[in-house]
């Protein structure tokens, strides 16, 4: 295989029809296929209501009867609508029209003779010989399946009222009491972890991977909560432990995909050897509308390069026996031309997050072979992939550009990995969510799918998302981040690690004054507005009077996360005194960025607005800052201690910051666990650290 986009093109000679031997089978007619196929699906839908009246009324109350036409539309009817709604635009067909004619040529294949019957189901068999709908079976590995793979796939599970949230909480910073305390907690609520390689994967791939060390290590606490098929927050990620992520969750999607075909190949065995009729039981669905079952949403391709060298890794595999990777490594390495002179001046948490290609636009498939030349596939067909690596813009282009595919290929995703969350929020965070919202989707072309028959009853419900596990891997918490977490329905539950913080201002190396000002607010609509009639009223005025307002007002500095509150500050700027800052965000172009650093270190203007994204994405060093005020606390904690640090204020520099009781996550890293504990409770709205 490896997705060259060939469809069956049919065969020469053939069994024969019962008027003779070989020959060509005359092609059908797109409206001979539009009625079969209509037919086909009215026939699964019949099936499906009368077994839904028998069980109503076995378990009907003495109240009355209930019209199981009166219910809503299920999964199957939302199919089939769907499915002749495609056909409708194809052909041009008016809609009242063509159920006149649907209706006409149904009754004209009940009226079949047996033999065009007989025949037509030959030529069925014959398609399938010739290109089974779904080739699982191309992954050369099998496995029995584990109880939680079992138990997550279970037909007729509903996710609870309740979703139960498993919380384990450590009690360090440092890694490694981290990840002792993690994998304690975890014992409680998962299946142990041995030391043998998991079921369904050779021992030989599990011997290159880090996890098979008996000591307690981060990756071994970490696979063992991915195994539990629940949605998974894990809001800890570091540099130092990043490889053991990769590979952990590398590791998990290889041996989900290894479950599932193994489920495939022995009903497909039991199928064969057996004759079973398939439409006739639920027993056999194993499959997804298409291929694709694991989407890895990742920001830029220099972390999609390090998955693909673990995927290639765990899978066994040599350069050359990846199929298009030269071009792959040509397309995600960093071009010499791109390369940043002053990279090596940046901080080290810069260049652990931008060192490489930093495009952030990417969505292709890879697909898994036995073949012994090629073992994975890079750039494979969509439809008959694997495993896609995609970043949220990469999806929203590719969506743009197959409009008439739609949603389709993302349908049957059953495993939703998403690593560096905190990376994607200083993106467009709006493409991550409509990337989520796009998954498990029915299809808009029955075209590619697999067999129906063969299909899990939950997709065609329209309830994937109940059975998809997603793991969210950030380095850290935000309210954004938790907001999507609660949001996730997966039935089998939802893991969520917590953590104790310290603090960042044991980080700070010079005498800097922290003041934090608390906000008063009565909703989190109402908090950006009431943060700027703080900020306006009591610092600002205090700024121009001259008067003390804790900070000082020449060379000071303001840090805005928000690009809208950004916005509102500048607007205000402006209408006081247009000459008394300068601003630096996103958007602003290279030379007036210079220039607006010039003015500033040389003090012909008081004030720099700047927002967290561009110092995210720039992290220039401003010589000559004497005081600071963070708008909002930032969501990268680090960024305190590094900006304060920069303060080269002689006498008692000051750093001020505007809170509210909804910055609890920021709060929380900024002053640390206990400090934020207690500073939220006070009744004072004023604190100072030295």
């Amino acid at each position: 295989m490896g997705g060259k986009g060939k469809g069956f093109k049919g065969r020469k000679g053939g069994k024969g029809g019962k008027g003779g031997k070989g020959g060509k089978r005359p092609k059908k007619t797109r409206e001979e296929k539009v009625a079969r196929d209509n037919a086909f699906l009215e026939k699964v839908l019949s099936r499906k209501r009368k077994r839904e009246e028998e069980e109503l009324s076995s378990s009907e109350s003495e109240d009355g009867e209930v019209d199981i036409l009166e219910k809503e539309e299920d999964g199957y009817s939302q199919l089939l609508k769907s499915f002749n709604i495609k056909k409708e635009e194809e052909e041009g067909i008016e809609p009242a029209e063509e159920e006149e004619e649907e209706v006409e040529e149904l009754e004209e294949l009940e009226e079949l003779p047996e033999e065009d019957e007989e025949e037509e189901e030959e030529e069925e068999e014959e398609d399938l010989e010739a290109e089974p709908d779904h080739p699982d079976s191309d992954i050369s590995l099998v496995a029995a399946a584990t109880p939680a793979y079992k138990a997550h796939l279970t037909p007729g599970c509903k996710p609870p009222a309740g979703t139960p949230v498993y919380t384990a909480v450590t009690t360090h910073p440092d890694l490694a009491p981290q990840v002792q305390t993690t994998l304690k907690t975890l014992k409680n609520i998962l299946p142990p972890t041995k030391n043998e390689a998991p079921q369904g994967l050779d021992p030989t791939m599990w011997s290159r991977c880090m996890l098979q060390d008996n000591s307690l290590k981060f990756g071994r606490a970490f696979y063992s909560a991915a195994e539990s098929y629940a949605d998974m927050l894990y809001p800890l990620r570091t540099w130092e432990g990043q490889d053991e992520v990769i590979e952990a969750l590398v590791l998990h999607a290889l041996a989900h995909l290894v479950r599932g075909s193994s489920v495939i190949v022995g009903n497909n065995k039991k199928i064969a050897d057996g004759g079973v009729d398939v439409s006739e039981t639920d027993e056999y669905r194993d499959q997804g509308f298409l291929k694709p079952s694991v989407l890895v949403l990742l920001p830029m391709r220099n972390v999609c390069l390090k998955y693909m060298k673990a995927l290639a890794r765990l899978w066994g595999c040599e350069e050359g026996e990846v199929g298009n990777w030269a071009r792959f490594v040509e397309d995600f390495s960093e071009l010499d031309s791109e390369k940043d002179s002053r990279f090596h001046r940046r901080t080290q948490d810069y260049k652990n997050q931008f060192e490489g290609n930093v495009n952030d636009t990417f969505c292709f498939g890879v697909n898994l072979s036995p073949s012994e030349t090629t073992k994975i596939n890079i750039f494979s067909n969509f439809n008959k992939s694997h495993i896609i690596f995609a970043s949220p813009l990469g999806i929203a282009s590719t969506l743009k550009k197959n409009r008439r595919q739609g949603t389709s290929f993302l349908s049957s995703v059953d495993m939703l990995l998403i690593d560096q969350l905190d990376c994607l929020l200083m993106q467009n965070f709006e493409w991550t969510l409509h990337t989520i919202e796009a998954l498990n989707q029915l299809p808009s072309d029955m075209k590619d799918c697999a067999d129906i028959n063969r299909i899990r009853p939950w997709l065609l419900d329209d309830n994937g998302r109940h059975y998809r596990q997603t793991i969210l891997v950030s380095r850290v918490m935000s309210a954004e981040v938790n907001a999507l977490f609660n949001k996730l329905s997966n039935h089998t539950g939802r893991i969520k690690c917590t953590r104790q913080y310290n603090g960042e201002l044991t980080r700070v190396i010079n005498h800097t004054k922290h003041l934090f000002h608390r906000v008063d607010v009565e909703s989190f609509r109402d908090a950006p507005q009431e943060r700027f009639n703080y900020f306006k009223s009591k610092i600002f005025s205090r700024l121009q009077g001259g008067t003390n307002a804790g900070v000082g007002s020449m060379s000071c500095l303001i840090v805005v996360p928000s690009y809208f509150d950004y916005t509102k500050l500048r607007n205000f700027f402006e209408s006081v005194d247009r000459d008394s800052f300068v601003e630096l965000c996103e958007y602003t172009p290279v030379k007036e960025m210079h220039r607006s650093i010039k003015e500033f270190n040389d003090r012909k203007r008081s004030f720099l607005l700047m927002t967290e994204r561009f110092y995210y994405f720039r992290r220039y060093v401003l010589q000559d800052v004497k005081s600071i005020i963070f708008y909002q606390l930032p969501l990268s904690p680090w960024f305190y201690h590094e900006l304060v640090n920069g303060i080269k204020a002689e006498h008692s520099p000051t750093a001020l910051t505007l809170y509210t009781k909804y910055d609890t996550h920021q709060l929380v890293r900024c002053l640390g666990t206990e400090r934020a504990k207690k500073i939220l409770a006070a009744e004072k709205a004023t604190h100072m650290f030295c």
